[in-house]
């Protein structure tokens, strides 16, 4: 199979030293990445605040294989969010949070991201856990329909010195 081909491909232009099983598994997950996304990418930590309408970008910023990423929102999903998520039905049948059912979805996509969950309001989190949340990160997605939170995100990404991505938000979800 061409999966094959990719994990020999890979293990053959590595050094000497034989790849672990997972990082074959990497190789062949991101082999058709090449070009697209750089090496480096996969050493990335992105923490994403507010993971509503956001959420397809965010999976497909996992599907290029960061190595880590955060996920910030109090919120729970509800039938009204479908339409312009990546959550599910049985997502909205059970009131599941928004973190946890991206987490699921995620880790079903790209099984190699680690998924931290956060399910509180980033402005309620303490000066301890913010910077906890914020530690190590290389990109600040804002995607959150909460002013205050927006430029809580904006006072991090200069505190810490990390880039950030303000994504089109809607005035209370709603729009």
């Amino acid at each position: 199979p061409e999966w094959e081909k990719a994990v020999a491909a890979q293990t053959a232009s590595a050094p000497e030293k034989e790849l672990s099983e997972n990082q074959k598994l990497i190789a062949v997950y991101t082999s058709r990445t090449v070009g697209i996304a750089s090496q480096d990418f996969r050493k990335k930590s992105i923490a994403a605040v507010g993971v509503g309408a956001g959420s397809y970008m965010i999976e497909k910023l996992v599907r290029l294989c960061p190595a880590h990423i955060k996920l910030c929102d109090p919120d729970r999903i509800e039938l009204a969010n479908l339409s312009r998520t990546a959550y599910t039905l049985e997502d909205a049948k059970t009131n599941a949070l928004k973190v946890d059912a991206l987490a699921a979805r995620l880790k079903e996509v790209n099984p190699f991201v680690r998924v931290d969950c956060y399910p509180a309001k980033l402005n309620d989190l303490t000066l301890t856990e913010r910077r906890e949340f914020f530690l190590g990160v290389d990109l600040i997605i804002a995607g959150t329909d909460n002013l205050e939170c927006q430029a809580l995100c904006n006072d991090m990404a200069v505190l810490f010195a990390i880039p950030a991505v303000f994504i089109g938000i809607h005035a209370g979800g709603n729009g």
